[in-house]
């Protein structure tokens, strides 16, 4: 396989019966490879010893640490397997490996912020999303919606890393009069790599110099190119071409010369 990875060990507790005596769980030598690995791993409610030093080297040795299958990418399983240990445990004593096909996206972490607002005109919800991105948000939208007793209103949806959270939420509290946020369980998104590099195109008999944005998988394979659209807006104005019309030809210049370099 290109990689293996591995999720959170559960070493176990209690105590073990060794050469040297009895030790703790997890013992001291798989204990010392462990630190050294980077490995992420935790007791469990097993007073058993489920991680020998052999498997701690193994894994350190073969296995990426992530806490996600497939680790910063997706995973599409496409086959498992199973091997029973002779224990007999309160669990099953079976190792369990999973083979995976890469989607080639990668894996960021995030929150979900929700809020439901029925007396917040337009102008200020404008003006809210413009705010929460400029603080860090990676998207915020804005839903109509139907509230209790029929009211119209609208649900705020704010995507953030964890570490923003707080702070937009209260931003969200102060500029809404909204009574609480929510914040979604999601673990996390896959993205795709992106890129913004610019060319010239022709428009209007003249060349211009406008911005693009590249998709790319992890493999460096182009999944989509777009232009910036604020380029696109400045070269309609100065032209008088309708803006689709220059965000296409800027895309079509893009995909036709293709000098730009993937990194």
């Amino acid at each position: 396989p290109d990689a293996i990875f591995c999720r959170p060990i559960m070493t176990g507790s209690g105590y073990t019966k060794t050469a040297h005596g009895t030790l703790p769980v997890p013992a001291p030598a798989t204990l010392e490879i462990l630190c050294g690995s980077g490995l992420l791993w935790r007791y469990g409610g097993i007073e058993h010893e489920l991680l020998t030093p052999t498997g701690a080297a193994i894994l350190a040795h073969l296995a990426r640490p992530e806490t996600g299958l497939g680790g910063t990418s997706g995973c599409a399983a496409i086959r498992a397997g199973h091997g029973a240990g002779k224990a007999d445990l309160e669990i099953p004593n079976v190792l369990r490996a999973i083979l995976c096909e890469d989607a080639g996206l990668l894996r960021e972490d995030i929150e979900v912020l929700e809020t439901s607002v029925d007396d917040v005109t337009g102008e200020v919800l404008g003006s809210l999303i413009e705010e929460l991105i400029t603080m860090g948000a990676h998207d915020a939208i804005v839903i109509p919606a139907t509230m209790k007793k029929g009211r119209s209103g609208h649900l705020i949806q704010v995507i953030a890393k964890s570490g923003d959270s707080a702070r937009i939420a209260r931003r969200i509290i102060e500029e809404t009069g909204s009574l609480g946020v929510r914040i979604s369980p999601t673990r996390h998104r896959l993205i795709a790599k992106r890129k913004v590099t610019s060319i010239d195109v022709e428009i209007g008999s003249r060349e211009w110099k406008a911005a693009i944005k590249i998709a790319t998988d992890d493999y460096g394979n182009i999944l989509n190119i777009s232009a910036e659209f604020e380029d696109a807006k400045r070269i309609a104005r100065l032209t008088g071409v309708p803006v689709r019309e220059v965000m296409r030809k800027i895309v079509d210049e893009a995909c036709k010369t293709r000098f730009f370099q993937i990194s």
